[in-house]
């Protein structure tokens, strides 16, 4: 987990001011870093037929053999067929942003359901992953409060996958200078773990955790 946060914050630094699509550079940045970084990093695969809601979609999965006689897609998952899912069906996929690991992954990959009327089977092959790292970016008309939900949203979806609960967790925003009380929301969710590095009028903030799990969601800085 060290190693990945300092590949971040030394990433983080060079990128030295504003970037349309700051993610893309931060993944050029960790290309040659000593854990292994991957983008879109899927965590989640469409369940059953009946959660497809094109009939074009569901043809495709049928004619990739995505779909079995009950209309249940696959636990085991190749490599191929889930860049077919990212490319074609993509509101069928949940993904990390970017994925720390400690080696390549294996395929065939494992995602599960927990009960039979699931959206989504969630992946279960984890011994790999150092940490999950998600990202945001924030305009002028944003306000801390803003920050925060969007921040709460992304960490309950990544709860909602078991196996990331037990792995370390980063998050990094983008945010304008002139947005304030910034600070208040990384330090309210990861009190000392916060580092920030400011270019012009723009802002990238880190935050982590250890463990996603023990991110304590309970209270908030802005009330809902």
């Amino acid at each position: 987990m060290k190693r990945v946060i300092e590949d971040i914050q030394e990433v983080l630094a060079g990128l030295e001011g504003y970037h349309d699509r700051y993610v893309d550079a931060i993944v050029r940045g960790l290309k040659d870093k000593s854990c292994l970084y991957k983008k879109a990093y899927p965590i989640a695969v469409v369940h059953d037929e009946s959660r497809i809601d094109d009939a074009y979609i569901v043809k495709l999965f049928r004619d990739k053999g995505l779909l079995d006689s009950e209309g249940l897609t696959p636990e085991m998952w190749s490599r191929e067929n889930l860049e077919f899912l990212q490319l074609c069906c993509e509101a069928y996929v949940q993904e990390s942003t970017i994925m720390a690991l400690d080696s390549a992954p294996t395929y065939p990959r494992v995602f599960t359901n927990k009960y039979p009327k699931d959206r989504w089977k969630k992946f279960q092959d984890a011994e790999h992953v150092i940490a999950t790292i998600e990202t945001a970016a924030f305009g002028e008309e944003a306000d801390k409060c803003a920050v925060e939900f969007y921040l709460r949203e992304v960490m309950r979806k990544r709860k909602e996958v078991s196996v990331l609960k037990e792995v370390g967790y980063l998050y990094i925003a983008q945010v304008p200078l002139n947005v304030s009380g910034v600070d208040s929301v990384f330090l309210h969710y990861f009190h000392e773990d916060v580092w920030k590095v400011t270019f012009g009028d723009v802002c990238y903030y880190l935050g982590w955790n250890a463990k996603l799990r023990d991110i304590n969601m309970r209270y908030f800085v802005c009330n809902p």
